[in-house]
């Protein structure tokens, strides 16, 4: 908490803090003002602001620093006690799953990328990722609802809420909810409302603005790859401007879609296997269509453009989830390493 953080971000965010306790909602996002985060957020930072204004807290002081590093802090111990009962829940209790669950539990408590991110650089993706775990959960035990609103907040949040689109996309399509038309339109009901409750304070009577602020933020940093250890990097393209980026002279967005293409492909092929096995179309458990969702993941991170080194961050909750329902050591062996190399980036 001491440390001062990765100086431009906190600074932002204090700056941030402080506005929008000084001004409406209304006149936060104003022409010429630098906010490259949708709304959701801001909601806490006001709150944080609030805060530090009725104690005083300068932006330097140690009281000050916790009160802006605790959002991320206290999402990640949410992380951990989610964790723990969704491991308890799965192994059974005997000695030997008792471990298993433990390791569960200090893989996310100790894991090194989200702890510095957190409570050293005061990042925000362990909110981020505590949000996209709770809609997985939901997912999971088919509160498709409650999935739309909490990914209505997500989108809100930040743009890389995308990510999911595809991990989505495989449980409505395994669940068969994708057919129930009356179910699809409710959802989407529920998730564009939930975006609207988030923008309408910021952005009242000019929500065309809302929609325009958030395509300019999803074309900025227009640059190959931003430190982030992926293809790109790999071929010296860091900090490559877009325009100047090409594959085998393909156009890089172009590169990008041939890899999504070739995935769902495979992705594909999985599932006319598991229909001629079992007769069933598209006959997974959750083990295997988070396996998917995780692979989509890591590929929209290691090909697709504009990537920060942190935006390996949202395959951490997928394959949190996958351990702690899967019992193949050797599957676990490799989501444990993979977290640690995921550290080392």
């Amino acid at each position: 908490v001491p440390s001062e953080g990765f100086k431009n971000d906190v600074g932002t965010f204090w700056a941030w803090s402080k506005r929008l306790n000084d001004l409406p909602l209304s006149q936060f996002y104003e022409e010429g003002y630098f906010c490259d985060y949708p709304p959701a957020y801001l909601y806490i930072l006001k709150f944080v602001g609030w805060v530090t204004n009725l104690l005083g807290a300068g932006h330097e002081s140690y009281l000050g620093r916790l009160c802006l590093k605790a959002p991320a802090i206290l999402s990640h111990f949410a992380m951990v006690t989610i964790f723990f009962f969704w491991g308890r829940r799965f192994y059974p209790r005997d000695q030997y799953n008792a471990i298993a669950m433990l390791a569960l539990t200090a893989a996310v408590a100790f894991w090194p990328a989200q702890l510095n991110n957190a409570a050293s650089f005061g990042q925000v993706d362990s909110v981020f990722n505590l949000l996209a775990l709770s809609v997985i959960l939901c997912l999971l035990q088919k509160q498709v609802y409650l999935a739309a609103a909490l990914y209505g907040a997500l989108v809100c949040f930040k743009p890389h809420a995308l990510f999911y689109l595809p991990l989505i996309g495989l449980f409505s399509l395994r669940d068969r909810w994708l057919f129930d038309w009356k179910k699809v339109i409710i959802s989407f009901n529920v998730l564009a409302v939930t975006i609207f409750a988030f923008i309408f304070p910021f952005w009242v009577g000019r929500l065309d603005q809302a929609f325009a602020h958030y395509q300019k933020t999803l074309g900025s940093y227009a640059y190959a790859t931003i430190n982030a250890f992926n293809f790109y990097q790999l071929i010296g393209y860091n900090w490559r401007h877009l325009n100047a980026a090409t594959i085998l002279g393909m156009d890089i967005y172009l590169f990008f879609a041939i890899i999504v293409v070739t995935l769902t492909l495979f992705v594909g092929y999985g599932m006319f296997r598991s229909y001629q096995r079992d007769k069933k179309f598209l006959n997974w458990d959750n083990t295997q269509v988070l396996l998917a969702g995780a692979l989509y993941v890591l590929a929209i991170f290691l090909f697709a453009p504009k990537m920060h080194e942190r935006y390996l961050m949202p395959v951490f909750p997928v394959l949190m989830l996958i351990f702690g329902r899967h019992r193949h050591t050797t599957l676990s062996y490799l989501i444990i390493g993979f977290i640690l190399a995921i550290s080392q980036d």
